[in-house]
């Protein structure tokens, strides 16, 4: 083994003697073995230690990054992070993309094994947003920190956001083709779907995950798989496909020695065995294993499903004392988790609390400098253009005279042209206004001669112009008086007896409609001429002609003369 490290090590050192010369051979021949060998890089990284202290400080930066990035692969606990964020600072400034987001990814691992969750979450949020999701390398990055923040989520008891950041996992993977890391982040997911207490969820998602590693030829992991569907077939009385899983996974998975005792770290598989007996009605066999968990116990997980085997299976043979004893126990190793579990909460909101305090005071720091920094600009413009103003007012204050002078000789020059002008102008429009009050006076001649011809030629209003109360309305125009209401409520008879659509849109339109404007429908509608409407309503001509275009407007939303309105309302129906 040392052979084979040692010749590693030489030709990665002989390859990047010829191709790089940006940092020493030492720091690259390092960089590489990060990714296969990680406790040779740090071992090669502490030798390099005392050679680093005068080198520059790029070098001094990029030797840190690496040192932190060897220890985290190699397991090794960082407990401090002032060297990172000096790194991460230095990065952010001078390094390039790849550079940054993986400083950023050592310090929040760095806050991660100093217990530090909220920092960590942070450093791995600040390392998401400089990555680059078309480059592969940023890609193989990134499954590391979304795998990092769903440990943390989970650990915090956020299943959910734990969920988003496996399926972003697994979205990454698939792009660099890792079909294994793809089925890895996969089954994790089980871990989530249990904290949310969704035992649908996990089996389906166990099965389906045993079944890709099955497709990409991974067995052992796929056997592996089977201690969580085990325990859940058991509980849901599924005892034949439990007793099948069972042989998968003590056979093929790997995780049992030549005696057939599981791995340490594992034991509580004893306890999902054990009550596989005992629903089988084996209580020998479950006592067996239960009192393996008792004795092999390493956990207190371990214990509390060793008391609740035994309790369970002394319950079943009747045996009050002995399982009242092991309640009793079973009882008291629940409310120790539930201790445990409480001084966790808190050290959690703890954390929590002291890092939004720390946040808020950074950003009351920053707002201060940003606050100084904003008013010391201020007063230097200020000055500036204070001073810019005086020197420009004082060298063009002469020529702003001197144009004054010259606009107003100018504008006495021409005051006696405009003068003139206005009045050519006065009397054009006065010339104007008489023509389109002898336009106005021939449009609504014609207009009065348009209606008397659709009256002659208007079977309906000859039948209506020989009616009694029409003839009346005709009479007191000819005497100059109003009619009376009661006629014109006779005259609404008639519009309603003869014209009784039309009576109905007008009755539509009643609401919306002053009193004059309902008459004056009524008589344009009978071919009224409009002076004998502007007689019958007692207002001048012009009124009648400005209500006809607005209602024009308002009633059939056209701009146009008086004559379109008339025309309109003699067409209807």
């Amino acid at each position: 083994m040392r052979k084979a490290i040692f010749l590693t090590l030489l030709s990665v050192l002989a390859l990047f003697a010829c191709t790089d010369r940006r940092y020493p051979t030492t720091l690259v021949a390092a960089d590489s073995l990060c990714a296969v060998n990680p406790d040779s890089a740090l071992h090669l990284l502490t030798q390099y230690k005392d050679s680093i202290q005068t080198a520059s400080k790029a070098h001094r930066m990029y030797y840190h990054l690496l040192l932190a990035d060897a220890m985290n692969k190699a397991y090794v606990d960082m407990t401090t992070d002032s060297i990172l964020k000096e790194v991460a600072d230095y990065y952010d400034r001078h390094g390039s993309a790849n550079e940054q987001m993986r400083a950023h990814y050592l310090l929040g691992c760095a806050y991660r094994d100093m217990g530090e969750a909220p920092m960590a979450l942070q450093c791995y949020q600040d390392a998401v947003d400089k990555a680059d999701t078309t480059n592969h390398e940023h890609l193989r990055i990134l499954l590391n920190v979304y795998s990092q923040m769903a440990e943390l989520y989970h650990l915090q008891d956020l299943p959910t956001n734990e969920i988003e950041c496996r399926l972003t996992n697994q979205r990454y993977a698939l792009k660099l083709k890792d079909t294994l890391r793809y089925v890895r982040s996969f089954e994790l997911m089980l871990k989530a779907y249990y904290l949310m207490g969704d035992t649908d969820k996990v089996i389906s998602h166990a099965e389906k995950a045993r079944y890709l590693y099955h497709v990409h030829r991974a067995p052992e992991k796929a056997a592996a798989v089977c201690n969580i569907l085990i325990d859940l077939y058991v509980n849901r009385g599924r005892l034949v496909e439990a007793r099948q899983l069972m042989d998968e996974f003590e056979n093929v998975s790997g995780l049992f020695d030549s005696r057939g005792h599981i791995m340490k770290g594992r034991e509580i598989y004893y306890y999902i065995k054990g009550e596989y007996y005992l629903q089988q009605h084996i209580p020998d066999s479950a006592e067996y294993y239960f009192r393996w968990l008792q004795h092999e116990s390493r956990s207190l997980n371990d214990t509390i499903g060793a008391c609740k085997g035994l309790m369970d299976l002394y319950q079943q043979l009747g045996i009050a004392d002995s399982s009242v004893r092991y309640s009793q126990l079973y009882a008291k190793a629940l409310d120790r988790q539930s201790h445990i579990r409480q001084t966790e909460t808190v050290h959690r909101m703890s954390q929590l609390y002291d890092y939004q305090r720390s946040q808020k005071m950074a950003a009351a720091e920053k707002r201060s400098a940003d606050r100084a920094k904003f008013m010391l600009a201020i007063v230097l413009a200020g000055v500036i253009l204070c001073l810019i103003w005086f020197i420009r007012y004082r060298n063009n204050e002469q020529k702003r005279k001197q144009e004054a002078i010259a606009e107003y000789q100018h504008n006495l020059c021409t005051l006696d042209t405009m003068t003139e002008e206005t009045q050519q102008l006065k009397q054009h429009e006065e010339e104007y206004k008489t023509l389109i009050e002898k336009k106005e006076k021939e449009i609504n001649a014609l207009e009065q001669k348009i209606g008397e011809y659709q009256r002659l030629h208007n079977p309906l209003s000859k039948v209506i112009e020989k009616h009694p109360v029409y003839l009346r309305f005709k009479g007191n125009v000819a005497k100059g008086s109003m009619p009376s209401v009661s006629e014109w409520q006779q005259l609404l008879h008639i519009i309603e007896e003869h014209l009784p659509e039309f009576y109905g849109c007008l009755e539509q339109w009643k609401p919306f409609l002053t009193e004059k404007e309902y008459k004056l429908c009524i008589l344009v509608r009978l071919h009224v001429p409009p002076s004998s409407i502007a007689a019958l309503l007692q207002v001048v001509p012009s009124y009648v002609n400005k209500l006809r275009i607005k209602l024009l407007k308002e009633l059939f939303n056209i701009e146009g003369r008086a004559s379109e309105f008339d025309q309109r309302i003699q067409r209807m129906f």
